[in-house]
């Protein structure tokens, strides 16, 4: 594949009909660097999508290039939910197509989309690799941002058309029991630099590059006192949302807030009661593409099963005091990188003694912007372009 012009950047996934996804903003950065090589930029959804997806992708940033729903591109009209995991779509010879998301893995050994046709039944899969056979892909790049679940027939699809093709690693696989579901014929990107050489010694073909990038030029913060955080996150298990909580409660009276942006009321609601309540300290700013970090002194973050903490490395990049766990991937190598800048914490009480003794100090940006240009736009737009491809 020397000598190949990359001209068509395609990113593969499988969104959900409403909100987000996950992995919006590593798609979006890959959008960015496409755009600013002149280059086109092709986001297919594998998943049903309802008449007003296009909006709805503009609406969470992606702003460059197309977006594509496979089964509207295939069965002539978008589809109607029925409930969370059924959509139809009603054709205009009135024949109906039922999808429906097989969870339980009935058709296939990994759960995905099943397309039910009178001729039969088509796998999310089966119906993916009919329409980028449709496709001109000599001069593509395509990558996918989901490694736990594997595609051979499409790998082997793309492979005997000889068109890149990454699957991309956002979760820790060695940790998290998804090791013995990769393939050493497929080849990966990876959200974090130690897993990625941890792979290559592995024996797979890995290679590391950033789900995000930031600006060349970043503002400098010299700041006397951290009292406002922000969270930026969903409420999934391993972000210890109710850790949080602990930690505010115990600093209720202190003048420390913590404003949360991400998720759903419905679910910041249901933690906060499983908690007992919310503190006073706390409060739910809803989704917004665009998290307004600038407007807080420090970040907030009490996750255990970060690859590259896209939310840390923005916070960080504007300046923001860095308060994390002790998680390996990546925070303790942040701080590393910082020299202490972004402060790693154990229990509640680490995290309480430390945002106490922030409160009134003076803290200068400088140190952690010099290390998070490690993932400058300017430094990853060419080997986006020269992409190894063993």
């Amino acid at each position: 594949m020397k000598g190949r012009s990359l001209k068509t950047l395609v990113t593969i996934h499988s969104h959900n009909t409403l909100g987000r996804t996950g992995f919006e903003s590593s798609q979006q950065t890959r959008m960015h660097l496409a755009q600013l090589v002149g280059i086109s930029y092709l986001h297919i959804v594998t998943s049903p999508q309802t008449a007003n997806y296009k909006s709805r992708f503009r609406s969470l940033g992606f702003t460059y290039g197309e977006v594509v729903s496979v089964g509207e591109v295939l069965f002539g009209v978008c589809a109607e939910k029925l409930d969370t995991y059924t959509y139809v779509y009603n054709l205009a010879d009135g024949q109906s197509i039922k999808a429906f998301y097989d969870i339980e893995c009935l058709h296939r050994p990994v759960p995905m989309w099943i397309y039910q046709t009178v001729e039969g039944i088509y796998t999310e899969e089966q119906v993916l690799n009919q329409y980028l056979a449709q496709l001109s892909l000599e001069e593509c790049t395509l990558i996918r941002d989901e490694s736990r679940f594997p595609l051979p027939q499409l790998r082997r699809f793309l492979n005997l058309k000889e068109v890149p093709y990454f699957e991309y690693i956002h979760y820790p696989v060695i940790q998290d029991g998804y090791l013995s579901v990769l393939s050493k014929k497929t080849q990966y990107l990876v959200a974090n630099e130690q897993v990625a050489l941890d792979l290559q010694e592995l024996g797979f073909h890995a290679q590391f590059f950033p789900p995000m990038c930031v600006d060349e030029h970043l503002p400098k913060c010299l700041s006397s006192s951290t009292y406002r955080y922000i969270w930026s996150s969903h409420f999934g298990e391993y972000k210890r949302f109710d850790f949080a909580l602990s930690i505010m409660k115990r600093l209720e009276n202190t003048g420390i807030t913590l404003d949360v942006y991400g998720g759903s009321q419905e679910d910041f609601d249901r933690e906060c009661l499983n908690f007992g309540g919310c503190p006073t300290n706390v409060k739910y700013c809803g989704f917004t593409p665009s998290v307004p970090y600038s407007d807080y002194d420090g970040y907030l973050s009490t996750s255990v099963g970060e690859m590259f903490a896209n939310a840390c490395v923005e916070a960080m990049s504007l300046g923001l005091q860095c308060v994390v766990s002790d998680y390996p991937y990546p925070y303790v190598f942040y701080s590393k990188g910082t020299e202490g800048s972004v402060i790693t914490n154990h229990s509640v009480d680490d995290y309480v003694a430390t945002m106490l003794s922030l409160r009134d100090s003076l803290f200068d940006s400088t140190t952690q912007q010099n290390f998070i240009k490690r993932y400058a736009y300017s430094k990853w737009v060419p080997r986006l372009l020269n992409l190894q491809y063993v």
